[in-house]
C-alpha cells in the first residue's frame, strides 16, 4: 500500500509539470481573475522553463519562488523513488512534519512573493 501511495504521488508530481511545460498549457489564475492582483505563483511556469534553460536570473525575475519550487520537485521525485524501492513512506510523513513546523515561514514567503509580483506587475 505504501508503494502504491508513493507511486500515485510521484506520477502526479511528474505528470502535471510535464504536461504544462511540454504542451504549453495555459492554466488561468483564478486569484488574478477575481481579485485582479497576481498570486504568489504567477510567473512560476515561466520561471521553471527558464531554469530548464539554465537561465537562473530570468527565472528569478519571473518569480522569486521558482528555484525553491523546482528544487522541491526534484528532491521530492528522488526521495519518492527511494521510498518506492524501500516500500516506505518516510518522505511524505517528513513533508507533513516540515510544513507543520515551517508553515508560517512558507506563508510569509508566499506573501512576499505576491507583493513582489504586484510591484513588478506580473
Amino acid at each position: 500500500m505504501k508503494r502504491l501511495k508513493n507511486f500515485i504521488v510521484l506520477v502526479i508530481l511528474m505528470l502535471i509539470p510535464t504536461l504544462v511545460l511540454l504542451f504549453n498549457l495555459k492554466i488561468p489564475c483564478i486569484f488574478k481573475r477575481f481579485l485582479h492582483i497576481p498570486c504568489p505563483s504567477c510567473g512560476l511556469t515561466r520561471s521553471i522553463k527558464a531554469i530548464l534553460k539554465f537561465n537562473l536570473i530570468e527565472s528569478f525575475n519571473y518569480n522569486i519562488l521558482g528555484i525553491p519550487v523546482f528544487l522541491f520537485i526534484i528532491f521530492s521525485v528522488i526521495f519518492l523513488i527511494i521510498d518506492i524501492i524501500r516500500n516506505d513512506d518516510k518522505y511524505i510523513k517528513n513533508v507533513f512534519i516540515f510544513f507543520g513546523k515551517y508553515g508560517l515561514f512558507i506563508i510569509l514567503l508566499l506573501i512576499i512573493s505576491m507583493i513582489v509580483n504586484i510591484i513588478r506587475g506580473i
